[in-house]
């Protein structure tokens, strides 16, 4: 008898890196399919054990959440034997666009952030084509970006998201892999509407900020390793390694037990 399927989708934190160029920098999949990490496991192969599921990972490095719930919910309406669906969000200021080719492009448009490249530890602004930063600063210069309405998009998602998984009886759970918002944004976010409308049981450190006392996935990471040494990557790339990911899979198995 076949296994029932964990469908989980994401970004890196969920899809992983499968190599890095010569400086070290990593290079994501660029192809959800071909979902295998070749430097360690992920933590959805560690979920996978524990709930005794096969996994379909849909996720991709460098993503935004409007691709991660697209993927996620396509994913779903043609997998059968769904046993669990987990949607891990990324950043709420990575902006997918099509890019005439099966899978988008995502990049980081923020007008809180005066030069989004700046500090990306795996190449900046040379990872986008002089076409696609024509587009940011396009963007950016006419004042057609908006940190509110953006995070208030990915609000809409995580709550559409729940929506599908209820209506159609697939157990979930969601969680944030990380996040940056200001503390302007986050009160904003107190008056929505939709913000009363998430379940909370089944959201993982919802409401997602330490602020208003969530958290998301790499808070829980630095509780356990404060000098991000034994869970990350490397100093440089603060991607969760191998113990890393079975950390976030003991946590997320936890979370699914405390509300069975």
């Amino acid at each position: 008898m076949s296994k029932k399927k964990l469908v989980v989708s994401g970004c890196s934190y969920t899809a992983g890196i499968v190599e890095r160029d010569e400086n070290g920098r990593a290079l994501f999949l660029t192809d959800p399919t071909k979902n295998v990490n070749l430097e360690f496991p992920l933590w959805p192969k560690y979920l996978g054990e524990m709930l005794n599921m096969d996994v379909v990972n849909v996720g991709l490095g460098g993503i935004g959440n409007e691709f991660i719930y697209n993927r996620i919910v396509d994913e779903l309406s043609s997998t059968k034997d769904v046993g669990f669906a987990v949607a891990c969000w990324s950043s709420h200021d990575r902006w997918d666009f099509n890019s005439f080719s099966k899978f988008p492009k995502s990049f980081r448009i923020d007008p809180q952030v005066k030069d989004p490249f700046e500090g990306w530890k795996f190449g900046g602004r040379r990872r986008y084509s002089a076409k696609f930063r024509q587009i940011i600063d396009m963007l950016l210069e006419r004042d057609m970006v908006s940190t509110e309405y953006n995070f208030f998009k990915s609000l809409r998602w995580f709550n559409a998201f729940q929506n599908y998984c209820d209506s159609n009886n697939i157990p979930y759970i969601q969680c944030s892999a990380f996040n940056t918002l200001s503390s302007d944004v986050i009160s904003l976010m107190l008056d929505h509407p939709i913000f009363y409308k998430m379940n909370e049981d089944h959201f993982y450190g919802w409401p997602m900020f330490s602020q208003i006392g969530g958290f998301n996935l790499s808070d829980k990471l630095n509780e356990v390793d404060p000098e991000m040494k034994k869970l990350r990557v490397s100093d440089e790339d603060t991607h969760p390694n191998t113990e890393g990911h079975k950390v976030i899979a003991e946590l997320l198995y936890s979370g699914i037990v405390q509300n069975e």
